[in-house]
Order: structure tokens, then sequence, then C-alpha cells
């Protein structure tokens, strides 16, 4: 049985049951995370994207006040969190989005940033949402991942020398395989479909990754056997001799590989004793 005291609310407790009882909380859209690399799940960024704020649109939401004059707003928070904090943390202050007149639907979407401070000195995935209190009490939110990711494949290691078929090259072997078969040895990697190779071939041993041709022999996605074909005109435009291929690996957000252990290449080309 109710109370005497649950059965006198104030004014303001009216309308405030009012409100909830009469507008329920309508789904937001996520965030957009402008330069997260485009289809990926986990919001990655682009390397070349992580040393600066993260500029962030916040969509449109339905329900907004229609008129000035009643001091009807929403009120919108930016927050953040990750695995190693106990609860979302404000971004900023609280902002007051007030009536459509006033502030008119072309504004949207809201641009806004996740700052520097935030990403810094961080590797990994945060969830970066917003909060709308909207003026008739009702409270919704969306959210949306953001992956930091700073190191390259392999890394602090060094990728193993590249795997080459032949242990000969012939022009025979150039013929028949329209090239020179090698394959890139395994190794760990999250999003692993998506890294890709850049393969050196080379006269001289190198020393170190400025001796890195500027003509790359191979780049593209790694297959997934890991096997790519080094066209023939890098080996012959170097002639018989003892011949070196070196590559880096380069993941989804653009971080590089140390260059690989060079392998050499025995090539003897022209007409054999």
């Amino acid at each position: 049985m109710a109370s005497a005291y649950e059965g006198k609310l104030t004014a303001e407790e009216v309308r405030v049951n009012y409100r909830k009882k009469f507008f329920a909380a309508d789904p937001l859209d996520p965030p957009k995370i402008v330069d997260a690399i485009p289809g990926d799940a986990d919001g990655l960024m682009p390397i070349a994207k992580i040393g600066a704020d993260l500029k962030v649109e916040i969509a449109l939401w339905p329900n907004r006040p229609e008129l000035p004059g009643f001091d009807l707003k929403d009120i919108l928070v930016l927050e953040y969190s990750h695995s190693g904090m106990p609860s979302y943390v404000p971004i900023g202050s609280p902002e007051e989005i007030i009536d459509k007149v006033d502030f008119p639907d072309s504004n949207f979407p809201l641009k806004r940033s996740i700052p520097l401070s935030v990403i810094s000195n961080f590797e990994g995935t945060l969830k970066f949402r917003y909060t709308v209190t909207s003026w008739n009490a009702s409270v919704s939110n969306a959210e949306s991942p953001v992956t930091i990711d700073r190191t390259g494949p392999v890394r602090p290691g060094v990728p193993k020398a590249i795997d080459v078929n032949e242990p000969l090259i012939t022009d025979a072997v150039l013929a028949n395989d329209k090239g020179v078969k090698c394959v890139v040895p395994d190794f760990v990697e999250d999003k692993k479909e998506f890294v890709r190779v850049a393969v050196g071939w080379m006269a001289d041993m190198p020393e170190d990754e400025t001796d890195f041709p500027e003509l790359v022999a191979y780049f593209d996605l790694l297959p997934p056997s890991r096997e790519i074909l080094v066209p023939s005109k890098f080996v012959t435009d170097i002639g018989s001799r003892i011949q070196y291929v070196v590559y880096f690996l380069l993941d989804k957000a653009g971080n590089r590989s140390e260059m690989s252990l060079p392998k050499g290449v025995q090539v003897a080309l022209g007409t054999l004793p």
C-alpha cells in the first residue's frame, strides 16, 4: 500500500514522472570516428592519425526541443573508457544543446574530438561514447570502439629471412616460374590478413634499412599462402652472382616491422656447363 508521503509529490516530481511516462529514450546512432579505417570493426586508427586529437562526429538525435522560450534543452556528455579503468571518464564539460530554432538541426553532425592526451600513452582498444539527457528527462547513449596500434609486426624481434623455393636460379627456373617464387616465414599478428609485404631484391648485402631499394620487387597484401613472386627482371638486371632479398611487413594500421634478415640467392644465367 502506498504511504501518505508517496501520495504527496511536488509539482516538479509530477512533471518528471509525466515526462518519463510519455517520453521513452530513442536509440542513438554510434559516434563516427572520422579517420578510423573504414569497415574495421574495432575502429582501428591509421598510425598517421594518432599524433593529434581524434575527430569524431555525433549524428542528429530525435526528440530535440522544438521551440525557444521554455528553457528546454538536451545535455550532451562525452566519455571514454578502457579495460584498465573502473568506469567512464568525462571528456570536457557537459554541453547544453538548446532548441531547434536557436540551434538548428543543420548544425549536425556535431564535430567533436577525443583529445590527444587520452591516447598519447595508450595502446589497445578504448570505448568512446556520448550520452544525451533529453529535455524530457530520458537518458540514452551510444558508443564506438577506437583501437590504437603502435607496434609493427614481429617487433621487437626481426623477421626471419625469406625462403626461396629454388636453391639455384637459372634461366629455366625464371621461364618455368615466371620469376622467383619465395615464401615469407610465418609470424603472429592481429588482423594478419591485412598485412602487406614490401620485398627488396638487390645485388649487395644490405647493411641496414637505408640500403633498401627505392624500386621494390613486390608490394602487396601478403597472400594466405605467404608465397610471393619476384619478377624475372629484378634478377636478370643484376646477372649471375649471389643476389640478396629482404622484406618489411606492414600491418593494417601502417606500422612497419624491422627489416628482415637478408637471404643470399645463387643466380647462374645463360648456358650452364
